[in-house]
C-alpha cells in the first residue's frame, strides 16, 4: 500500500469511517469462514461441469467462432469432515466436548472420592494437580509399604 504499518494505525485511530470498514471487512470473512466450516462439517453437494472447446458459426456472420460448450454435468457429493466436525463441536459446545473437563470432576467429586477415583482409572490422570498427585502418591506409598 505504500504506507507504513504505524502510520496506518493512526489512520485507523483517527478516521473512524476506515476502522469501522475494516471490522466489515473483518466480519464477512469470519461468516465465509464460518461457513466453511460447517459446509465441511455436513454432507454437501456442489455440480461439476466439465466444458470443451469448440467452434460453433456465427448465425450474423457466417464465420467460424471458438466457443467453450458444457459436456459433462455430475452432482458430486462431500462426505463429512471429522475434523471440522470436532473442531466445531469443541468450539460450539465446549462443556460438552472441550478434551478436559477438570473442573466438573472436581465440583462432582469430593476430594477422597476424586482420590479414588483416580487410583481406580476413572478419571484421567493428566487432569490431576500437583498437590492431588502429591497426596495420592503419599497414600498409595502408605498403604503399600512404599518408601
Amino acid at each position: 500500500m505504500g504506507v507504513a504499518y504505524s502510520m496506518f494505525r493512526v489512520y485507523i485511530d483517527k478516521y473512524s469511517a476506515l476502522s469501522a470498514a475494516l471490522k466489515r471487512g473483518k466480519e464477512v470473512a469470519d461468516v465465509e469462514v464460518e461457513n466453511a466450516l460447517f459446509k465441511r462439517a455436513i454432507v454437501y453437494r456442489y455440480d461439476e461441469v466439465t466444458r470443451e472447446a469448440g467452434k460453433v458459426m456465427d448465425p450474423y456472420t457466417g464465420e467460424w467462432v471458438d466457443v467453450m460448450a458444457e459436456t459433462k454435468r455430475v452432482t458430486k457429493e462431500v462426505q463429512p469432515d471429522v475434523t471440522a466436525q470436532i473442531f466445531w463441536l469443541k468450539n460450539r459446545r465446549p462443556e460438552k466436548w472441550c478434551d478436559k473437563q477438570e473442573i466438573g470432576q472436581q465440583k462432582k467429586h469430593g476430594k477422597r472420592q476424586r482420590e479414588t477415583a483416580i487410583l481406580t482409572g476413572h478419571v484421567p490422570g493428566d487432569t490431576l494437580t500437583r498437590e492431588e498427585l502429591a497426596v495420592v502418591l503419599s497414600r498409595f506409598k502408605k498403604k503399600y509399604s512404599l518408601k
